[in-house]
């Protein structure tokens, strides 16, 4: 179950400082006092949806995180929608100061430069200037205040999660495409070399044939079989030059640059059980569960009276009266508005009761989003471990095969044959090894480990 009082722990945190005349939480981007709400921020989020663990860290792989991950970094950086989520993530800040001003005291000046006629006989005349100040203090308001306050800071850190959503999600994109372009790199040159090496095997049967030493039929099953291969070939280098034109829009530099040797990139081998609590979207939906539940308080302030202190001074305009000084205690209440109010609090609480549900929701989709993927992920593992046993066997078998090919014991065309059937394997362990890596990446983007903003 939900524990809906840390939720409320959370904000009021939040917002300390705000209603007893304290300095704003929020002066800048990058202050410690910032960080340190965040941090709360993360640990009351976690606790609200029973994810009670500690924050994994990232994957210490120098190839991968250093290289890749920061190339794909810069390139999300320059992304349009992350600078216009960054654009939005500083005026959700902004806004914090504007709903923060409401609990401060309030100066007004005002200035007026004129002429008062008395019409009495003989008409009086009187020029002059007019000027007053005016100080006023909210006291009290049913929290009406302090709950603008809080939505004005649940939507800055909405914002801030916002922003690294987007940034993970470009990330993912990029990286996904740098992985699959990466493989059908090494895909290709792996078809290449075996054209290559059936093409001369294709010379040495044509001279056999003409010799008579093996069947035509042979010869003819391996020119099919090197056209297919060319057909495959072709398909290849188109895959990966539309591969290549799509990654052009966010990287510049040759393109060996774009390309990751899979091979030598390694990977988590298992990841702590509830890492989809750092799901930003779960985060993002608990966030929308304390924006429900402030503008509940909210709507129930206005069935409150507001009290506020108020002095102001003003001088006449007439120069034989005298300046006039007022202090007081102003007092405020609606007794009837037509029913607006209550139907104001029925709105906000059936929002309140849905946002709930939608964060149970989204906690359930999050949970098995990542299981999903974390069970492709053994599989996929499970499958590259079996097909490196199938290519060791097909090797050593290949390699009987050639040494007694002299001594008759094998054919031509069974050669031809193993060589297509390894051919095949390396190819799939090249795919499976781009799927691991895929759903890697996958699994660190649900679990925001894949890159860190500065």
């Amino acid at each position: 179950m939900l524990d809906f009082k840390l939720i409320k722990t959370f904000l009021f945190t939040c917002v300390l400082g705000a209603t007893n005349g304290c300095v704003p939480l929020f002066n800048n981007l990058k202050t410690e006092t910032q960080d340190n709400l965040l941090l709360e921020a993360e640990i009351e989020i976690a606790e609200a949806i029973d994810a009670k663990r500690p924050k994994i860290s990232p994957p210490k792989n120098v190839n991968f995180q250093s290289a890749m991950i920061k190339n794909v970094l810069a390139a999300v950086k320059k992304d349009p929608n992350y600078t216009l989520a960054v654009i939005s993530e500083a005026e959700a800040l902004s806004m914090v100061s504007v709903a923060e001003s409401g609990a401060k005291p309030q100066i007004s000046g005002t200035a007026v430069l004129g002429e008062v006629a008395e019409f009495s006989s003989p008409t009086i005349r009187s020029q002059g200037a007019r000027l007053g100040l005016t100080l006023s203090q909210l006291i009290f308001d049913g929290g009406d205040t302090a709950s603008s306050i809080e939505l004005e800071k649940i939507n800055y850190l909405t914002a801030i999660s916002q922003t690294k959503n987007t940034a993970n999600e470009l990330a993912l994109q990029l990286a996904t495409e740098i992985v699959r372009y990466s493989s059908a790199t090494q895909r290709q040159s792996l078809l290449e070399k075996k054209i290559d090496l059936l093409d001369s095997m294709v010379t040495r049967m044509s001279k056999m044939v003409s010799n008579g030493l093996i069947d035509k039929s042979s010869l003819d099953a391996a020119y099919k079989q090197v056209s297919e291969f060319d057909i495959e070939l072709t398909k290849m280098i188109l895959e990966k030059k539309g591969l290549e034109i799509s990654l052009r829009k966010s990287f510049t530099g040759p393109s060996k640059s774009l390309f990751y040797d899979l091979k030598s990139l390694s990977f988590l081998e298992t990841w702590p059980v509830g890492a989809w609590s750092d799901d930003l979207l779960l985060h993002q939906s608990a966030l929308s569960v304390l924006k429900a539940e402030k503008n509940l308080l909210k709507a129930k302030a206005q069935n409150k009276p507001t009290f506020s202190f108020e002095a102001g001074a003003s001088s006449p305009l007439e120069k034989n009266k005298d300046s006039s000084v007022n202090i007081g205690l102003r007092a405020n209440y609606i007794f009837g508005d037509g029913g607006r109010r209550a139907a104001t609090i029925d709105a906000a609480t059936k929002k309140y009761e849905a946002s709930k549900k939608s964060l149970a929701a989204t906690k359930e989709k999050s949970e098995l989003k990542f299981r999903t993927a974390f069970q492709r992920f053994d599989s996929a593992k499970k499958t590259r471990s079996l097909t490196n046993k199938k290519i060791n066997l097909l090797v050593n078998e290949l390699e009987t095969a050639n040494a007694q090919l002299s001594t008759g014991r094998s054919q031509f065309s069974q050669i031809v044959d193993m060589e297509i059937a390894l051919y095949r394997t390396e190819d799939q362990q090249l795919k499976n090894l781009a799927e691991i890596y895929e759903v890697r990446l996958l699994l660190a983007q649900i679990s925001d480990t894949l890159i860190v903003l500065n």
